[in-house]
């Protein structure tokens, strides 16, 4: 586990450490390799820092043997909520899940956390409540799905592969004027938008990228309004650019709904991921760039099963590779 960034399949998952062997190599019993791996607490600690060391230096997973708690951690983010039933599905059975919203009741999080050995943020934590969540229990492995604060064990998808994927995408299609929106509030916005125009200039430098931002709780038709009012027609751009799958949705909802003609003429692509869920709740029929959720669902259920010793490394950071699905919404510049 020397990699800090790991972009792979689950089919490289390291194979279970042969306990008996790392004992020897030690020169201790197997059964004080036991106690530190069970984190009994009848164990010098100049040993257990030894095996500690030696089982970093071999990537081991701790095998617990009884249920493990597991604290969800989730907030107002809609996105990250629907992580949450599946997770939970897959996980119950094997452990004991407490759900909690560290933003809304700071004090039931942390007595949850005292007790636990892993806490699943699904919302936009702070640094703050994490280190919060270590120091009532320095033992816990904090795992996050698009995390903002720095946690043990961080996935996401990949954003810089995605942004790529995005601009070789809308360049190839002929579009050499783009519009790129992003709400200020999105925690991945500004990343995506110098990723994107990072890939752009590295294909032509002449590309004109435009930036739309929607401003803390603005409504988005007021933005697109005063952006339509004061752009002449011939300078109007022919593809959108969405770094957030919800900022399509609400253009779709909000404008492209209500005015199809004006709205209709730009092509459209957003990040979002391939619908490989059941939320039929949250249907997005646009061009879209993402990862499978699923994927990411297996890993952070391999991670709560297989929890990882980080004593002595940097985080893990996980990040989904990513794919194009066409829905049809970018189209081919009849000049090409």
């Amino acid at each position: 586990m020397s990699e800090k960034a790991i972009c792979m399949s689950r089919n490289h998952f390291p194979q279970r450490p042969n306990f008996r062997q790392i004992a020897r190599d030690l020169n201790i019993s197997a059964t004080t390799l036991y106690r530190v791996l069970n984190r009994r607490s009848n164990v010098r600690e100049s040993t257990r820092q030894r095996v500690l060391k030696e089982l970093n230096e071999k990537g081991v997973f701790l095998y617990p043997t009884q249920k493990t708690t597991v604290v969800f951690d989730f907030g107002p983010c809609r996105f990250l909520n629907r992580f949450i039933p599946p997770l939970r599905k897959r996980l119950s059975e094997d452990f004991e899940c407490i759900e909690t919203d560290s933003s809304q009741d700071r004090e039931q999080f942390l007595n949850a956390v005292s007790s636990a050995e892993v806490v699943l943020f699904l919302s936009d934590q702070t640094q703050e409540i994490a280190d919060a969540a270590r120091a009532i229990n320095p033992n816990i492995l904090t795992i996050g799905v698009f995390p903002r604060a720095e946690l043990d064990v961080q996935i996401r998808f990949n954003d810089a592969r995605s942004c790529a994927l995005a601009a070789r995408y809308l360049y190839d299609m002929g579009h050499r004027h783009i519009l790129l929106h992003r709400r200020e509030k999105h925690i991945d916005g500004v990343a995506r938008t110098n990723f994107f125009l990072a890939a752009m200039l590295g294909i032509n430098p002449k590309v004109q990228v435009d930036i739309l931002e929607i401003p803390g709780d603005v409504y988005d038709e007021y933005i697109w309004e005063e952006y339509m009012s004061r752009t002449p027609e011939e300078n109007l751009p022919t593809a959108l650019f969405f770094v957030a799958h919800a900022g399509y949705a609400a253009f779709e909802n909000r404008m492209l709904s209500c005015f199809p003609d004006r709205y209709g003429r730009f092509s459209a692509l957003a990040l979002g991921d391939p619908r490989d869920l059941a939320w039929p709740d949250y249907p997005i029929h646009v061009d879209h760039i993402g990862g499978r959720v699923q994927e990411l669902l297996e890993w952070v259920d391999f991670f709560v099963r297989n929890r990882p010793i980080l004593r002595d490394q940097k985080p893990i950071e996980l990040q989904i590779s990513t794919t194009l699905v066409r829905e049809g919404t970018v189209r081919k510049m009849t000049h090409l």
